[in-house]
């Protein structure tokens, strides 16, 4: 009887609540489930915005997949191209500026043998590394480079730090030695 009494009196409190409310009866254990719709966002949805690297997914995109999406892009770019010259000969591969945050400039240029080495030999062309300042992780800019001047607006917003020239220097004399002998 007393239970009873207990569920009537906690659904009359409950009518005044705008929301969605669910009670069950007391249980044999004296326990009463209630269930609550949420009418609006949570304090932390309202104070808080969308990540602009991970798009508010949690996750950002692994370099491994970015990198797949650069060689990806350099091929398309290479198939609408003209290919003057002879593979085997370094000199005239087409050359390339990529632009990229600095997780995969350090990602291009790590170990021994460098990711941008080996992308550069098999796709046979020349690539000129990048740190784009402002990028988010997983983008990235390509551009067929040309032996004009680079628009100093280019030169301003990206920087090579100067290890990673050297670094990337050092490829570049390591690839030719290895396709010429």
């Amino acid at each position: 009887a007393n239970k009873r009494l207990v569920y009537e009196e906690v659904k009359k409190s409950i009518e005044r609540d705008r929301s969605l409310v669910r009670i069950s009866e007391l249980s044999r254990n004296g326990l009463m489930e209630i269930t609550r719709k949420r009418v609006r966002p949570s304090v932390t949805f309202m104070i808080t915005e969308p990540c602009p690297c991970c798009h508010a997914t949690g996750r950002v995109e692994a370099l491994e997949t970015s990198f797949s999406k650069i060689e990806q892009q350099i091929c398309r770019i290479l198939a609408t191209m003209d290919r003057n010259g002879e593979p085997q000969n370094p000199k005239s591969w087409p050359k390339f500026i990529l632009r990229v945050d600095h997780d995969m400039c350090e990602y291009l240029t790590s170990g021994k043998k460098t990711k941008l080495g080996i992308l550069s030999s098999s796709l046979k062309v020349w690539i000129l590394l990048k740190v784009a300042r402002g990028f988010t992780r997983g983008s990235f800019e390509i551009k067929p480079y040309t032996d004009d001047k680079v628009d100093k607006n280019q030169q301003q917003q990206g920087a090579i730090s100067k290890a990673s020239t050297k670094r990337i220097a050092s490829i570049y004399t390591l690839l030719s030695e290895k396709i010429k002998g």
